[in-house]
């Protein structure tokens, strides 16, 4: 798996993207934190400069993955970031990790009510298989997908996302990919609740107030109450999140 590394800072800070993008995504944070942390951020499997040969991807894959980033560091500890769907990884893995962990960032997390996901969970693994060996010949589905769009019976944002990653061949492997791994990274925001006050880890969750990916009410919802857990929208932002003004809230943050 291929990593990208900025700053210099003395703490680690590990840190996963969302689905589309490259560990490079997070670039924008170290001129901001890099003086206090060294942030490594892996491109995930089918994705950006990392190989990877399999059909899915698994917990004990990125924990593996973590345990060879903490030893070339010389770290035990780290804070660990994730945005979008790398922040639903990050979520699902934070029961395994919880020993090791100073802090937690959610950007914009993707899981809670998420247009299209709960969908997604429930239709079975054998019904994936299948549909993944009829996508081999994408036009059979795409065709019929425009025609749906042009009569008002897709969403634009089902159509524009099935129509990006279905026709490449390569962003087919990588949807499938993901859609396998989904049920190994299921989030259950009362049991994450639960872990958040019984563990006091600090977690900061960011949001755009523009966001129409990542609904807000569940959020507000899940962090109401959690002394060690922050919300934090951000005014004029939208789902990518990742930015100079981002980093800048941070960097202001963590001076304090």
């Amino acid at each position: 798996m291929h990593t990208h590394r900025f700053g210099n800072g003395p703490e680690l800070l590990i840190a996963f993207h969302g689905f589309g993008d490259r560990g490079r995504l997070f670039a924008a944070l170290a001129p901001f934190l890099g003086n206090y942390y060294t942030i490594v951020a892996p491109d995930l499997p089918f994705h950006g400069e990392t190989q990877w040969s399999r059909k899915t991807f698994s917990k004990e894959d990125l924990r593996q993955l973590i345990c060879t980033i903490l030893e070339q560091e010389g770290k035990t500890r780290f804070s660990l970031m994730g945005y979008s769907f790398g922040a639903r990884l990050a979520m699902a893995m934070t029961p395994d990790l919880l020993a090791s962990l100073n802090k937690l960032y959610l950007l914009a997390p993707e899981g809670f009510n998420t247009k299209g996901t709960k969908t997604a969970t429930r239709i079975p693994m054998w019904s994936r298989r299948l549909l993944h060996k009829v996508l081999e010949k994408p036009k059979l589905f795409l065709v019929p997908l425009r025609v749906g769009r042009r009569l008002g019976m897709v969403p634009k944002l089902t159509y524009g996302f099935l129509d990006a990653n279905l026709s490449n061949r390569e962003r087919l492997l990588r949807t499938f990919g993901y859609w396998y791994a989904l049920d190994a990274f299921l989030i259950n925001p009362e049991k994450i609740r639960d872990l958040w006050l019984s563990s006091n880890l600090p977690v900061d969750v960011y949001i755009g107030n523009r966001d129409v990916i990542v609904p807000l009410k569940p959020l507000q919802q899940l962090t109401k109450g959690i002394p060690n857990v922050r919300l934090c929208v951000l005014e004029g932002e939208g789902h990518r999140v990742v930015g100079a003004a981002l980093a800048k809230r941070l960097a202001m943050e963590k001076e304090r």
